[in-house]
């Protein structure tokens, strides 16, 4: 199973990562087999036995409890992050669970994002389709934004050339991206767009195949990003990341922001001036809202990353 698979590869990685002295252990390095620590190592720092730990790793233990998961956290030393995947991992959706998939936001949650006249904005799900965007967001990204009929922001990133030109700082983004794709897989192994995207990925790009098999988990829901824009030059913006859009807890509201004042708020002045009617998909729904952004829908976590 898929599932087995991930939970194998990231115990492993993470057993891996960790020499016996960084837990305590003595450290002999004649006659070690193995990188990193040995898997009846790791069983006797979370007390339980080596053949049930090997199962665990395998893939073939059932009914792991959270406690027997805690303490194998404890054993590899995983940062909180990281036991939360481990716990994801161990018992991961019913393929029946799989979120629906829909092409697009709804029509009021689309009127809110047409709202924000002065604000990059999109919302994403968790396969990092764009389902929805306002004018200011397709000015800003207007490579990917021509992309029809599905804007997928991890496709553009890793397969298209052009994306290194707009991010400055190409590798971080992209990681980001990894890391999302990896946490959504954990929670969705056998979702079939997903499952597909990934494959795709993996074999389109070296480097998503690299960090792939990486194992690490990060999470950002906040920060800043450069963007190298055709209108603006290069503009450093602030993000933010919303999870839980309208109700749907898998899509994701990015916003992006620039302090009052500074040069990127000016840059995002001129860029709202910019007409971009005509390379623009045009939206499903008006583009303006008179009450702006005091109708957008509720908003319920800040725990995903742009």
């Amino acid at each position: 199973m898929e599932a087995n698979r991930r939970l194998h590869q990231f115990l492993r990685a993470r057993r891996e990562a960790l020499t016996p002295p960084d837990v305590g252990l003595a450290w002999n390095a004649e006659g070690r087999r193995v990188r990193g620590l040995r898997r009846d190592e790791v069983a006797r720092l979370a007390g339980v036995s080596v053949d049930y730990y090997t199962r665990l790793e395998q893939g073939r233990a059932r009914n792991v409890s959270d406690q027997v998961l805690d303490s194998v956290a404890n054993a590899l030393r995983l940062e909180p992050l990281e036991r939360s995947h481990l716990h994801t991992l161990a018992h991961p959706a019913k393929e029946n669970a799989a979120p629906p998939n829909p092409r697009r936001v709804r029509p009021s949650v689309q009127l809110a994002l047409d709202g924000m006249v002065c604000l990059p904005a999109c919302v994403r799900d968790m396969r990092m389709n764009v389902l929805g965007a306002n004018i200011m967001w397709r000015n800003l990204f207007r490579d990917l934004s021509n992309i029809t009929p599905i804007q997928n922001i991890a496709r553009w990133t890793f397969l298209d050339p052009r994306a290194q030109e707009v991010y400055p700082e190409w590798e971080r983004v992209a990681r980001e991206i990894v890391d999302t794709l990896q946490r959504s897989a954990a929670k969705f192994p056998t979702d079939p767009d997903l499952v597909q995207l990934v494959g795709e990925l993996n074999i389109g790009s070296p480097e998503f195949s690299r960090w792939w098999s990486d194992r690490r988990v990060y999470q950002r829901s906040t920060g800043v990003k450069r963007i190298r824009n055709t209108v603006v030059g290069e503009i450093a913006l602030n993000y933010d990341a919303f999870s839980a859009v309208a109700g749907e807890d898998e899509q994701v509201l990015v916003i992006y922001t620039a302090p009052v004042g500074s040069p990127a708020d000016e840059q995002l002045r001129l860029l709202a001036s910019w007409d971009a009617e005509a390379t623009a998909e045009p939206a499903d729904t008006p583009a303006t809202v008179t009450q702006g952004i005091q109708s957008a829908p509720f908003i319920e976590s800040t725990n995903h990353p742009a």
